[in-house]
């Protein structure tokens, strides 16, 4: 139905033709507005209504974002009558957004829900998110719980299974994969070996120890007692849980070392430490091994 009104002279007799018309209810709340509950189209008084016809469609729309109404087919110059959302039944959603957890204070019409901080979660944006603590901070209320990593996740690094705390790395050095006359001449012993096991550790270690089996030496120092056979391999937990380097049971490594890393540690045997170099074995390695052996003779 399409209510058609011309010659409105003022607001009282505005107000009068409605009486006469028979609008069944009015709104309850004193803000000039009133309701025609037959065609459901909120119907507001202006003050200042001029002479001149004004037609009204049918096809408004509602904004949930803005609690308002925006009328279809009503442009700003006419004047008259204006569609506007009655208060009692459209009018927005209030939010209770959390002054700190929660990065805006518009929340969701329908489901009430926030827009929460990275970390934060809730309707409300009111606690932190499964993984997340609480920190001091208003601008990251909640920062990600930081990852301990112990001896059996750096045993199963060693297995060639994920480490769980391999987020928690950076990348490996890009100089621990290359070869050549340089590093032959700084470290002090250059052998081949195959990581034949690992002994149990307790959480909390910061050393896990591999048995190593030396199938041949290359290079060592003067004064050194490294010789084939069985020796000991330690390694740091978090760097095995990091895979820098990786190291597999039963493979084969060539190792580049420096023997005084193990002896400031305390610990027997041989240690990867950070001037250590660790490269899988490949077959085309022992041809190239003893090129550097002869270009050795003038290392300083």
């Amino acid at each position: 139905m399409e209510y058609f009104i011309q010659n409105i002279e003022n607001t009282d007799s505005f107000a009068e033709e409605i009486d006469q018309q028979k609008i069944t209810k009015a709104n309850p709340y004193s803000n000039g507005f009133s309701h025609d509950w037959d065609t459901y189209l909120p119907i507001r008084k202006l003050e200042n209504a001029t002479a001149t016809a004004t037609h009204v469609a049918a096809g408004s729309t509602w904004s949930s974002t803005s609690c308002q109404v925006e009328p279809a087919g009503v442009s700003a110059s006419n004047a008259g009558i204006i569609l506007q959302a009655d208060t009692a039944t459209t009018a927005g959603r209030a939010c209770d957004c959390h002054p700190v957890g929660a990065s805006g204070k518009t929340c969701n019409q329908t489901s009430g829900q926030c827009p929460c901080k990275d970390g934060v979660t809730g309707t409300t944006c009111n606690r932190c998110a499964k993984g997340y603590q609480q920190s001091r901070s208003h601008i990251a209320p909640c920062i990600r719980i930081p990852r301990v990593v112990t001896a059996v996740q750096a045993m199963e690094a060693v297995d060639g299974e994920p480490g769980r705390a391999a987020e928690q790395c950076g990348r490996c050095r890009a100089a621990a994969r290359t070869l050549n006359l340089n590093k032959f001449c700084s470290r002090d012993y250059v052998i081949m070996g195959k990581v034949v096991g690992r002994e149990a550790s307790t959480a909390g270690e910061a050393w896990v120890r591999l048995a190593l089996s030396v199938q041949a030496v290359y290079k060592r120092a003067p004064r050194s007692r490294l010789r084939r056979g069985a020796t000991a391999l330690h390694v740091r937990a978090t760097d095995l849980a990091c895979k820098c380097p990786k190291i597999k049971i039963n493979k084969s490594y060539l190792i580049l070392g420096v023997e005084k890393e193990g002896v400031s540690a305390g610990l027997p045997g041989l240690t990867v430490g950070d001037r250590t170099l660790l490269l899988e074995w490949r077959d085309d390695w022992h041809r190239r091994i003893r090129r550097l052996q002869r270009r050795a003779i003038n290392c300083h």
